[in-house]
């Protein structure tokens, strides 16, 4: 495993996509930790107003306490009929969804997502930059790379200008050496948040990032219209870049703490492995044996692997588990260089 995963780490274009279980074990902070979706069913359902929204929710959904089934419902209810102390519920229950997954802070453990950005991040200059998604709305990716000196491509350039723009993602960054020679700078990872940040609002007709809790926040709700939004300004964007890298000859797709249950995101991912023979994927989860439970997905990729398509690595584990087994790819550069150093010194030699 540690071999595919050094295959991984140094292939040309890395791509990483993560999930709610990279920061479920973020050890809480008083009473603030990352909710999963039980805890935003307990924090909705407590909201005044519930009964009255779930007056005609189908049994099925309020035995389940499935919260994305249940705003899905008020949410077709609301095209159908506007109705003022149904759509005040509505954002009251968005209030607390964004208040809840906005517990990362100063006081934040994020040992693990340093460890997990100098892994990823800190590959060869000559390889592409490590493009890192994520279904996530908390700012443990944006903390840790502040902790670790890392650089953040995403969107939304420097402190200067704070409106999101696409053609952001084609900067970079680097540094002049001797001779006026620039160099790349290490460091640097794209972060792209498929659906949205607790540090996004709306402004006009853009999205800005913000400091503090924002006023019209940018977020795609758990509720079963995340493929229609997906395709608005600013997602439409990270789902492009991602649906493109997938399409690149020789590119490795890591996979943690994604369950692969939203279709808006597994479609283009099983297109690419149905498409691109260059596409090298590592999924990990903790209940990936789980048949009874897994996404028809995972019982998917299980059977190509066993068929024999080598392209498709499964690990069962967490994500601490997978950043403790990970190479350093920056070592191994390392290593890599110096062999060739010697090559060319002998091959000079026998010249």
């Amino acid at each position: 495993m540690k071999d595919e995963l050094l295959r991984a780490l140094t292939s040309d274009s890395l791509i990483v996509l993560t999930g709610l279980g990279t920061s479920l074990g973020i050890p809480p902070v008083a009473e603030s930790k990352a909710p999963n979706m039980w805890d935003l069913w307990e924090k909705v359902s407590v909201l005044d107003g519930f009964a009255f929204a779930s007056g005609d929710v189908p049994a099925e959904i309020l035995e389940a306490q499935n919260i994305e089934h249940f705003l899905s419902h008020i949410q077709a209810k609301l095209s159908i009929n506007d109705d003022c102390e149904l759509s005040d519920f509505l954002a009251k229950a968005q209030d607390v969804i964004l208040d809840a997954c906005s517990f990362v802070g100063p006081q934040s453990e994020l040992d693990i997502h340093q460890l997990f950005l100098r892994k990823i991040g800190r590959r060869s200059a000559r390889l592409q930059r490590t493009k890192l998604f994520t279904t996530n709305y908390d700012l443990a990716f944006e903390e840790a790379a502040a902790r670790a000196r890392f650089h953040i491509i995403d969107g939304f350039g420097l402190a200067s200008h704070r409106d999101f723009e696409g053609a952001l993602f084609d900067l970079d960054f680097v540094r002049r050496g001797t001779n006026d020679r620039l160099i790349l700078e290490g460091n640097v990872l794209h972060l792209l948040k498929l659906h949205g940040s607790v540090d996004w609002e709306r402004s006009g007709a853009s999205t800005r990032r913000v400091s503090g809790k924002p006023k019209d926040p940018v977020l795609i709700y758990p509720s079963a219209n995340k493929y229609q939004l997906s395709f608005r300004q600013p997602y439409l964007e990270m789902m492009s870049r991602f649906q493109m890298a997938l399409r690149l000859p020789d590119v490795s797709l890591l996979v943690v703490g994604f369950g692969f249950n939203d279709e808006h995101i597994v479609a283009p991912i099983e297109a690419a492995i149905r498409g691109n023979v260059g596409l090298r994927l590592i999924v990990v989860d903790p209940g990936i044996r789980a048949e009874s439970k897994r996404s028809k997905s995972l019982t998917w990729l299980e059977r190509l692997a066993q068929d024999g398509d080598h392209r498709i690595s499964l690990l069962e584990g967490r994500f601490d588990d997978l950043v403790r087994m990970m190479p350093d790819a920056s070592e191994f550069d390392e290593r890599q260089a110096h062999a060739d150093r010697i090559s060319r010194l002998d091959d000079r030699g026998t010249g």
